[in-house]
């Protein structure tokens, strides 16, 4: 999906179902995410960031 991604691993390549309306499949973590739950790839990369500096 265009700009957003999957919100536990930040992968951006997601599988839709064609049998379930508004769910995708992460291809690297491999969860089912609701079309809602996806958040904006920019939003994952900026948590990822408040992460690691929050452990130093």
């Amino acid at each position: 999906m265009d700009g957003l991604c999957c919100p536990t691993c930040g992968c951006e390549k997601l599988f839709h179902y064609s049998s379930a309306i508004g769910v995708y499949e992460c291809t690297l973590c491999g969860i089912n995410v609701d079309q809602h739950d996806l958040i904006p790839t920019e939003q994952f990369l900026e948590q990822d960031n408040d992460a690691a500096l929050s452990r130093r």
